[in-house]
């Protein structure tokens, strides 16, 4: 939908906020299925910002991530 209308950007799915959420799940998945106690986290960009207020939002989220390495955020 966002090729046919660049007005669909600026949407509250596109936000930062509303991404920290895929962040986290994504995180808790895949502590499940390698049965991993940390995460490394590699962002660029966008995903720096993201994985920053994930990190800010959540007092838990700190002791997932292992290292981040933010490129360009």
């Amino acid at each position: 939908h966002l090729i046919g209308d660049q007005t669909l950007r600026s949407a509250a799915a596109h936000t930062t906020a509303a991404n920290v959420d895929d962040l986290r799940r994504f995180v808790e998945a895949v502590l499940s299925y390698t049965h991993a106690n940390e995460v490394d986290i590699v962002g660029h960009s966008l995903g720096v910002v993201v994985a920053r207020e994930w990190l800010r939002q959540d007092k838990h989220a700190a002791h997932r991530v292992r290292r981040i390495v933010a490129i360009d955020g």
